[in-house]
């Protein structure tokens, strides 16, 4: 048995852009940032990484929430499955 389930909770990175696909539908992306703190064991310090996430919505009662209310640094709960996309940039890396 295996499930894809992810729960992240962050802060806006952008406001969610609204696209329409060509039969139709919308579709809303925006950047979600989470960032771990932790104390170095070692020197002491407070430490902190954030990681940068790609939120794609399809659901279209969600993606009507998103163009009212998902707004450049809001806090935002997301649920939902992880999908990894690839891509190659110019320098074909």
């Amino acid at each position: 048995m295996s499930i894809n389930r992810a729960i992240l909770l962050g802060h806006v990175g952008r406001d969610a852009e609204i696209r329409t696909t060509q039969s139709g539908d919308s579709v809303a992306t925006f950047s979600l940032a989470t960032t771990e703190h932790w104390k170095d064991k070692t020197t002491g310090e407070r430490r902190e990484e954030t990681q940068w996430h790609q939120v794609v919505v399809f659901n279209q009662n969600i993606v009507n929430v998103c163009r009212d209310y998902v707004k450049k640094g809001g806090r935002v709960s997301v649920e939902g499955a992880i999908k990894t996309r690839e891509y190659t940039d110019r320098d074909g890396v």
